[in-house]
């Protein structure tokens, strides 16, 4: 609603083009069908942007036999404290939910990610329990939150409405060697589908690996208009 043939208005055409995440209450008027306030679609991503920041900075690793210098740069971001963050939703049985809080209490002094060692990746956890999922119980598509890796041919076809196509690749360390993940395309989250699709979690671990390296690339849908 509000955009015409395949148009959007010229005024906010780049910031909604180029917008990932929304806020809850747009986006639970964009799966009723609701005409959105543009105005305030453009102006929360100016305030996403004002309270993520990206810092790119020169880093050097030293050869330990010939001392050989390679020069490489890291990207670190930044969220302001109280105004920005990650999060990620879930839906498990109640001893799960017990076992993954455990785990994220652990995980947050430990921290996640790379360059553990400098102190990246270090967060405070939250738990909000009562959160509710903006959904269509008469929805006839389906929008899925997380990336998504189809079962089979059969299980997608002509099920995709409205979708980007990603890869998603890695690292892993096999017996103490870093080792390139097999590399996959995914459906990005925000794609639409025609009828409930389920997914599939993938081994991506490099030849000869030691063990198993698992992709979760099952769908995490809400119902849509």
């Amino acid at each position: 609603p509000g955009i015409e043939n395949g148009e959007l208005p010229t005024e906010y055409a780049k910031e909604i083009k180029s917008a990932s995440y929304i806020p809850v209450d747009i986006f639970n008027k964009w799966i009723r069908g609701e005409l959105l306030d543009f105005e305030a679609l453009k102006d929360s991503q100016k305030e996403l942007k004002r309270h993520i920041r990206i810092n790119v900075r020169p880093r050097v690793t030293v050869d330990r036999v010939r001392c050989d210098t390679t020069l490489y740069f890291e990207g670190s971001t930044f969220y302001r404290r109280g105004q920005a963050g990650l999060y990620f939703l879930l839906q498990c049985g109640e001893r799960e939910w017990e076992m993954i809080k455990k785990a994220f209490v652990f995980l947050q002094e430990e921290g996640i990610g790379g360059e553990k060692s400098l102190g990246y990746g270090k967060f405070k956890v939250e738990f909000l329990e009562e959160f509710e999922l903006p959904s269509i119980d008469d929805g006839e598509r389906y929008v899925s939150l997380s990336l998504y890796y189809p079962q089979s041919c059969d299980e997608i076809k002509d099920a995709a409405l409205s979708y980007q196509l990603v890869q998603r690749c890695g690292w892993s360390i096999i017996e103490g060697i870093h080792a390139l993940q097999k590399k996959v395309l995914m459906f990005a989250e925000g794609s639409v589908f025609a009828r409930e699709v389920q997914g599939d979690i993938i081994d991506v671990s490099p030849l000869k690996s030691a063990h198993p390296v698992y992709k979760y690339g099952r769908a995490f849908l809400v119902k849509a208009r």
